[in-house]
């Protein structure tokens, strides 16, 4: 007999509106593929960055209760899932190889952000005296050596900004690489990849991962079958039918004819990369192969999602590749210990179509054995590593190229911009002769980080270029030649394209480009429609239906990145509409009056300033960036300033601003 879930403890918490509204205020922090929204959602994406626009607000609650609603209480119902396929790179036959990423209506995405709020982090919203957010067990899980989609309390975003931690990763590995250099602690580094990562994880050990951990937490009934139907719902999806042409780079072990009689039942394969949970719970289980790895290669490890660097000792080189057979042996065999706990309770979503392709779908989480996989001993691999630590320390320097005051500074940070790529392209090109001398002694990380630098530093360079002088024909016809496109005819150099895409910055240009050009849009059409040819081209194939391409990433991303840009900036809308309602008589008042006035508005709580819902005050409590915009607006209309985050200087009136 089913378990009425509705009367639960956990079930209320999730369709709570202080839950849905904590999803929403994070938004921008997790809808990590903003391009491949539909034009009418990325309007409402938009509208969403005013936080306290409570009237659009609610309706959005509303309608993700009731998707909510609907698909925890009915056992069968998924959230729908489009993929959309990414150029990767070209395999040794000269074949593109293509990237799956997944995309969701912008209700469900926020409904799922919902559902993994509780099991992500234990918020007391229930307790309006002492609102507070701390992790889960499950996301402790993650520990200190992990950099990649680490979970925050930060009530503005669900995971600690990735540019962030990707600075701390790269900067923690070149500084442990030179700390041991120096004091021969460990005497090798190891360096593996894992073969396609998030399709190759079997959801049901994610949902007994979870399930085991936090299970014991739940006393009743009721909220542990709620925590089962929310893991099931964030595991398997409905895959909007695509082309059978891609299904060699979704499927690849499908049977084509099995999947076209069933296209209307198909499934995701692992986890849906592109959605936000998909990262949290990629990094569980890379939790358990790093556990697996240190008993292989036991040392000092740092992972940024499956990218992984460890120092060792002992290991025989001529050994690596056994060693190698020995870990994925261990991985495979531990997670196959637990293929079959459960399955008919995880699996039980599905439709039996559904669960005959589940079936038909092989994991299995492997590192590569070859190339993409090495062992270096360090006082070889990296001679002058500090070079790389130097560069490790310029990051920040021009991390943010809009903190620049003047035009002088502009032209300095150019400067340091333009000696970085010289001296990190004659490195390079050192690399490639040693390579090319010694490839066994070769450090492929080296040549890795270096590509990393180079694209970081090489799409700043890139803005202030394009800022500082309008965007002409010859920039597009630069940017074509560099990637081996033929304007005239139409051709593509696969080769020499990906040369370059592997070194450089391909779809952040394009979208540089489309962002900064202010000419005429006759050019702007034109670069759009040959970007969407390079993508087609990169398919070698002749005929292309239109069924074949509308599933392209680049194709479908440009069209997004298009209307974002026409967007008004509404972060602050409401709150302007509330100044100019509520606090019309500043600026018509006397200086002393205003005074008066400010002081006594400052000895009132923050919150009676604004009519704020009930449901925001989780975040109003928790949140100073909340509270900072309300007091920002309230200032900025006092003293005649546009209500913006941007530093303005100068009044509507064009006076100055006496201090």
């Amino acid at each position: 007999m089913a378990i009425d879930i509705t009367n639960s403890s956990l079930y209320k918490k999730v369709i709570d509106k202080t839950n849905i509204y904590n999803s929403i205020y994070a938004l921008e922090s997790y809808i990590f593929e903003k391009g491949l929204l539909s034009t009418d959602e990325l309007t409402t994406y938009n509208k969403l960055s005013d936080k306290y626009n409570f009237e659009f607000i609610n309706n959005i609650i509303k309608d993700c209760q009731d998707i909510l609603k609907q698909v925890l209480t009915n056992s069968t119902t998924l959230f729908d899932v489009e993929v959309f396929f990414k150029f990767k790179k070209i395999d040794n036959e000269g074949k593109a190889i293509f990237r799956p990423l997944h995309t969701a209506k912008l209700k469900s995405q926020i409904c799922m952000v919902a559902m993994l709020n509780v099991t992500m982090f234990d918020d007391s919203f229930p307790n309006k005296s002492k609102p507070n957010r701390k992790l889960s067990d499950i996301a402790k899980l993650v520990p200190a050596n992990f950099y990649g989609n680490i979970p925050s309390t930060n009530p503005n975003e669900i995971f600690v900004n990735w540019k962030v931690k990707y600075k701390e990763y790269s900067e923690t590995v070149i500084n442990k690489y030179y700390e041991y250099k120096n004091n021969n602690k460990y005497t090798q580094e190891v360096c593996l990849d894992l073969k396609d990562f998030f399709p190759s994880i079997n959801p049901i050990h994610i949902y007994n991962l979870i399930y085991n951990k936090i299970e014991p937490s739940f006393i009743e009934q009721g909220d542990k079958e709620c925590l089962k139907i929310i893991l099931q719902k964030l595991l398997y999806f409905n895959i909007k039918p695509f082309d059978h042409q891609w299904n060699e780079h979704y499927y690849p072990n499908i049977d084509t004819e099995i999947l076209r009689k069933n296209k209307d039942r198909l499934i995701n394969r692992g986890l849906p990369q592109g959605l936000p949970h998909a990262y949290l719970f990629s990094n569980l289980c890379m939790v358990e192969v790093a556990k697996h790895t240190k008993s292989v290669f036991d040392g000092e490890a740092f992972y940024y999602v499956d990218d992984s660097v460890i120092y060792t000792n002992g290991i025989d080189e001529k050994a690596f590749s056994k060693k190698i057979d020995e870990l994925n042996d261990l991985i495979q065999n531990s997670f196959k210990q637990g293929y079959e706990q459960n399955k008919p309770q995880i699996v039980s979503c599905l439709d039996k179509k559904k669960q005959d392709i589940n079936n038909l779908i092989k994991y299995a989480i492997e590192i590569h054995n070859g190339d993409k996989s090495s062992i270096n001993p360090i006082g070889e691999a990296y001679n002058d590593l500090s070079k790389l630590q130097s560069l490790a320390t310029q990051i920040s320097g021009v991390a943010s190229i809009f903190s620049t005051l003047d035009e002088t500074e502009d032209s300095n940070l150019k400067k340091k911009l333009e000696i970085l790529i010289i001296a990190i392209d004659k490195e390079l090109k050192l690399e490639e002769v040693r390579n090319k001398n010694f490839p066994d002694k070769a450090s492929k990380y080296k040549l890795k980080l270096l590509l990393r630098y180079k694209k970081f530093f090489l799409f700043r360079l890139r803005l202030l270029q394009y800022t500082e002088k309008a965007i002409g024909k010859d920039d597009f016809d630069k940017f074509y030649n560099k990637y081996g496109y033929n304007d005239k005819d139409k051709q593509l150099d696969n080769r020499k394209f990906f040369d370059c895409y592997e070194e450089d910055i391909f779809i952040a240009e394009v979208r540089l480009i489309i962002q900064c050009y202010e000419g005429d849009n006759e050019y702007l059409d034109a670069f759009k429609n040959n970007i969407c040819t390079i993508e087609e081209k990169l398919l070698n194939e002749n005929l292309l239906s239109e069924s074949r391409t509308k599933n392209l990433y680049i194709k479908r991303d440009i069209r997004g990145t298009l209307n974002m840009f026409t967007f008004e900036d509404l972060k602050y809308e409401s709150l302007n509409k509330l100044m100019n309602a509520g606090y019309r008589f500043f600026p018509k008042t006397t200086s002393l009056n205003r005074i008066e006035k400010l002081e006594e508005i400052l000895q009132k709580d923050i919150y009676s300033l604004f009519i704020i819902e009930e449901y925001a005050r989780f975040i109003f409590n928790l949140s100073d960036e909340f509270k900072r915009k309300i007091l920002n607006a309230l200032f900025s209309y006092i003293f005649g300033i546009g209500i913006t985050d941007n530093c303005s200087l100068n009044k509507y009136n064009n006076r100055a601003i006496l201090y």
